[in-house]
């Protein structure tokens, strides 16, 4: 099962007398980048709440915005009395020295800072239990979300992979040939030198063979094989942490691809060497979103 690392999800309840809501975020990252924007008097459940997402999202960029709302007829904030009368005094003082009239003292103080001061909630053992589980069904959703994206970028990994191996097993009807190719180029070139030399046949058989064995891809072709399948394997395997484990045998895949192609000096297996790149790029874009 491939999951994607873009997700989002929602979820909202009531605990207690309290309206709940949290919203979940998430982009591709290499690690975990986790920001929650939550009341602050909830601060103090940052943590367990950090904790509880690591735990079933693991990896990406998270936004959270963690949201509770009180009733309507719930005071939460204070009035600092003393300070109130000290900004009243200070502000009816100053009107009088300028000979102006002020209606609005209530008001104005009421804008000064620390006159309204916010209740602490404290949040209950249950009211917590509360909290997690619309967290959790918010998570639900995040990873619902991953999941459907992940079977189209699977698709595409799918896809992929087999045009890899079909270009591959095309590069066989060119063997022989490009053989021939190298033989014949050699020989034209130490005959151009000089017909008068008196060349060893053996010797010259020697040379073309291990000349010929220097650009032989047979090794890499069967590796590349290889990472093919363990590329399918991965895919279809239990769990869903496959992202870092697909880059390293992606890596794998076009280094072979990259040799074969610097061998190749054949005008058609070059053709079928950029189609292979060509597919392992949409493999590597599509694994930076992979979890």
């Amino acid at each position: 099962m491939i999951l994607s690392m873009t997700g989002f999800g929602k979820a909202e309840g009531n605990v207690a007398d309290k309206i709940i809501s949290i919203e979940i975020k998430s982009l591709n990252s290499k690690g975990l980048d986790m920001n929650i924007r939550m009341p602050g008097f909830l601060r103090e459940k940052e943590i367990p709440l950090r904790n509880l997402i690591a735990e079933h999202i693991k990896r990406g960029k998270i936004d959270v915005y963690f949201n509770l709302e009180l009733p309507a007829n719930k005071k939460i904030h204070t009035i600092n009395e003393q300070m109130a009368k000290t900004y009243a005094a200070g502000i009816q003082a100053m009107a009088k020295e300028f000979g102006e009239e002020v209606n609005n003292v209530s008001e104005l103080v009421l804008r000064m800072p620390n006159v309204l001061e916010p209740i602490q909630e404290e949040i209950t053992d249950e009211e917590w239990k509360g909290m997690e589980a619309v967290a959790l069904e918010a998570i639900e959703r995040v990873n619902a979300f991953r999941a459907r994206e992940g079977v189209d970028v699977e698709q595409v990994f799918t896809n992929a992979i087999d045009n890899i191996e079909q270009h591959l097993g095309a590069l066989q009807e060119y063997e022989p040939e490009r053989a021939l190719r190298v033989r014949e180029k050699l020989t034209k070139q130490l005959e151009a030198i000089d017909t008068e030399i008196e060349i060893d046949q053996n010797r010259l058989e020697q040379e073309i063979i291990y000349y010929i064995e220097k650009f032989d891809i047979s090794e890499e072709k069967s590796r590349l094989t290889t990472h093919i399948e363990h590329f399918r394997k991965l895919l279809v395997e239990n769990g869903f942490l496959k992202g870092k484990k697909l880059g390293f045998v992606a890596q794998e895949l076009g280094r072979e691809i990259n040799t074969i192609g610097s061998k190749a000096n054949h005008a058609e297996i070059q053709r079928h060497v950029v189609r292979m790149k060509d597919n392992l790029e949409q493999i590597k874009e599509q694994i930076a979103n992979v979890l």
